[in-house]
């Protein structure tokens, strides 16, 4: 009777809820019953974090699929490092001022600018200089294809009569002529306990993505 549409719609996060605890998962999913948010949190939370960094990246790959009139581009991410990524970020704050006022209060606008956003910026930085140094992605042609508003969904399986499909929206796919890569940005705590299940996230994406219905 939770599904009266008879299709039950999993993200990769869904998918781990209620792997983790079936009972949660209803009560966070279908309920819509969520923990209680302290009233002040005590260090700029993680989904901040998380979302400044999607719209930096946004807005790059739409400048540069701007500049290419399509998502096949020949560029070299070396420059990008330099100008790309200072850009978006002037233009993310002129834009979006709404933003310095969800950082918590204790915290100052100049700790915001002089400590924080430096970090944040180096670690985009350090991503484009991933796909100029290690991937070679410079000079050479590639499709892009950024996050898409559209979440796409799949059938995964079915179980009495009820359709149940995995959803979700890779944040970066790059193919080139002979390979095909997914991305998706981390912006919270690197502990290795949970690079597993980074590697599962990326799994269901290339499912989604990529594997023939057998």
């Amino acid at each position: 009777s939770d599904f009266p549409d008879k299709t039950i719609n999993l993200s990769y996060y869904k998918w781990q809820d209620l792997q983790d605890n079936p009972f949660e998962y209803f009560i966070k999913h279908h309920i819509k019953i969520s923990e209680r948010e302290k009233e002040l949190q005590p260090q700029i939370s993680a989904k901040l974090i998380g979302n400044i960094t999607h719209e930096i990246f946004d807005i790059i790959w739409q400048r540069i699929i701007e500049l290419y009139q399509g998502n096949k581009i020949h560029h070299n991410f070396h420059y990008t490092n330099q100008t790309y990524v200072n850009d978006a970020f002037k233009h993310l704050f002129a834009q979006n001022k709404y933003l310095l006022y969800k950082m918590p209060h204790n915290y100052s606008q100049r700790y915001f600018d002089l400590i924080f956003l430096p970090i944040l910026k180096t670690g985009v930085m350090g991503f484009f200089k991933f796909l100029d140094e290690d991937l070679q992605f410079s000079d050479q042609y590639i499709t892009i294809l950024p996050e898409k508003k559209k979440t796409d969904s799949k059938k995964f399986t079915e179980i009495n009569n009820y359709q149940v499909l995995l959803r979700g929206k890779a944040d970066l796919r790059i193919e080139t002529d002979s390979r095909k890569y997914i991305f998706d940005y981390k912006t919270g705590s690197s502990n290795p306990s949970k690079i597993k299940k980074f590697q599962d996230q990326l799994l269901m994406y290339e499912d989604l993505y990529y594997l023939i219905d057998k």
